[in-house]
């Protein structure tokens, strides 16, 4: 597989006799998967995330089903799977693969954020229920999730562009917070206005 480098970054901590170089590259047949290198002055490769970075947009294409339910909004799927079970799989391997193996062992950190002009708490309160009791069944380790709803601006496929502003209403909560079954009306207790 060949790569492009996009970015190249420089960086020397205080103190440190050498530096790092921080690369964004992407394999030359697919420009969206940008991932990072940090490689030492010496060209050692210290670290690179190509393999959880395809892991990760396969996550938010497994997500695409179930997020379709809500009509327009933005998301995203951070997720962390252990290193011991990471060097396990090869690029070659998919996230889903990964999951049907190890989902008792792995996270998912879900982003929502959504342009709502006539916000309804109730009807949102359903949406995020709905969204709970699907986490829920995924038999994840852990999870979160944030629900971020702006009374206006404009709609942004990037759901942490979105983040750099202060929503209206948010819901946050993760798996340790709540039961499986938790009634909606408990929910209230992770709805913030801002």
């Amino acid at each position: 597989m060949k790569f492009k480098v996009s970015e190249i970054d420089y960086s020397n901590a205080l103190g440190d006799k050498v530096g790092t170089y921080t690369s964004m590259v992407y394999p030359t047949v697919d420009k969206n998967l940008t991932f990072q290198v940090h490689v030492a002055e010496n060209g050692k490769i210290i670290d690179e995330s190509l393999k959880e970075t395809k892991w990760r947009r396969e996550a938010i294409q497994t997500w695409k089903p179930f997020m379709g339910k809500f009509g327009h909004v933005s998301y995203a799927v951070n997720i962390s799977i252990p290193e011991e079970i990471a060097k396990q799989f090869d690029l070659e391997d998919t996230y889903s693969e990964i999951y049907q193996k190890h989902k008792h062992l792995m996270s998912e950190y879900i982003f929502i954020a959504e342009i709502e002009k006539s916000f309804e708490k109730e009807k949102e309160r359903g949406k995020v229920s709905n969204l709970l009791d699907y986490t829920l069944q995924r038999g994840l380790k852990d999870f979160s999730i944030e629900w971020l709803y702006y009374e206006e601006g404009n709609q942004d496929p990037d759901v942490f562009k979105m983040k750099k502003e202060i929503p209206s209403f948010s819901w946050r909560t993760s798996k340790q917070q709540v039961q499986e079954n938790t009634d909606e009306k408990d929910l209230d207790q992770f709805f913030i206005e801002h």
